[in-house]
């Protein structure tokens, strides 16, 4: 078992040093099992600064790309204030109330009271169950719960 980003995960199945990877991807990817709205993250408050205080996971990461990107396009300012490769420091950042993030519901643990309004729209991102051309049956089998799951959050 390997608990990085989805790119490197990608990486890892396509090289055959990973049987079999739970990604977040473009909502257009062949291998989607369910589909997830972005929203931003963490202390209201913080919403009102002059410049938005954010908490990010290192890039690659498609909700640090969306959420700048939209901050960009609506002209807020912002600075990076936790940039982190783990995922539980960022939602303890989040939850202490450091910094805003873009994350899905099921990251911040359907917590509908943490997501913060006044922020530009993000979208959807894609939860998939991507395998290599060399899976067990098991690990093919493995591969099927996770994708019965993952359509059922």
């Amino acid at each position: 078992m390997r608990i990085c980003g989805s790119h490197e995960l990608r990486e890892l199945v396509q090289s055959n040093r990973l049987d079999l990877a739970v990604i977040i991807t473009d909502t257009d990817d062949p291998d989607v099992a369910t589909r997830k709205q972005v929203a931003w993250y963490g202390d209201q408050d913080l919403v009102n600064r002059e410049v938005l205080p954010l908490a990010l996971l290192e890039a690659p990461c498609m909700f640090r790309e969306l959420g700048l990107a939209a901050l960009e396009r609506a002209n807020i300012p912002y600075e990076i204030v936790i940039e982190t490769t783990s995922a539980s420091v960022l939602h303890a950042a989040i939850e202490a109330g450091i910094g805003i993030a873009p994350r899905t519901a099921t990251f911040m643990m359907d917590r509908p009271s943490s997501q913060v309004s006044g922020l530009p729209e993000l979208g959807s991102v894609g939860y998939a169950v991507i395998d290599n051309a060399h899976t067990s049956r098991g690990a093919g089998r493995l591969g099927q719960l996770l994708r019965k799951a993952l359509h059922e959050m």
